[in-house]
């Protein structure tokens, strides 16, 4: 349901705005004038645009609840639900039992995180004398995304074949999604600022997906025996 709501907000968003429809040709096919628009904040929709982030957030927070509810079969999230206090252990198995909440939070917290990224780069861009509206910053956010919705149609196409390519493959194409879409909002980013390698590598470092890496890495290096445990009985069942 939720994924047929997604490609309604999309599709209702391209009928209804004829500046949006005009943006998707520069976009993939003459990327400099799709460049020169956001520069020059015009044929920006910016309600259009709102929807579009709206649902490619969405779509994120799908992809999420179909990869933890194919978790939940694993005997590994059994094992870790088991080490933690037992609120949080009954607020995760509520949400679990609960997919469309939990994809409206999932979806939730990665619009924040896009949000707070947005908003340091703004940040950043005043060191080059450069203000740039949240239009402009909604726009270069959003539209590198688009890979998302390819990413929710595999996610939900995969789930009923083969278990394994959810575990695994989701993960990965999220990965490589959010390492694309970064690269392609900083090379915008730094077309219209310009940015110097020093701001492109703070707004790297400061970006939400590398943070909740560390984060993880940090855990990993504290509790190395539990994870290398979890990790073999995801790996081998």
């Amino acid at each position: 349901l939720l994924g047929w709501l997604i490609v309604a907000a999309v599709g209702s968003a391209y009928a209804s705005s004829i500046r949006f429809q005009r943006m998707v040709p520069r976009y993939f096919l003459a990327h400099g004038f799709y460049q020169e628009a956001v520069q020059q904040a015009r044929e920006i929709p910016p309600v259009a645009g709102g929807v579009v982030f709206g649902a490619l957030c969405l779509s994120a927070g799908v992809v999420g609840t179909v990869w933890l509810d194919d978790l939940s079969r694993e005997p590994a999230l059994a094992l870790v639900a088991g080490w933690l206090p037992a609120p949080t252990r009954g607020l995760l198995l509520t949400l679990l039992r609960q997919p469309v909440v939990l994809a409206a939070l999932l979806g939730s917290l990665y619009a924040l995180s896009l949000a707070v990224w947005m908003s340091t780069l703004t940040m950043l861009a005043r060191v080059r004398q450069r203000r740039l509206s949240a239009t402009q910053m909604l726009t270069l956010v959003t539209w590198p995304r688009w890979t998302l919705l390819l990413l929710l149609a595999v996610a939900l196409g995969v789930r009923e074949v083969d278990s394994a390519w959810v575990t695994w493959g989701v993960p990965i194409g999220y990965l490589l999604v959010a390492a694309l879409a970064v690269r392609r909002t900083l090379a915008d980013y730094a077309a219209l600022v310009p940015a110097s390698p020093g701001m492109l590598a703070a707004a790297v470092l400061v970006h939400p997906l590398l943070l909740l890496a560390l984060f993880a890495a940090a855990l990993v290096v504290r509790y190395g025996g539990h994870a290398l445990f979890v990790w073999h009985l995801i790996r081998f069942g």
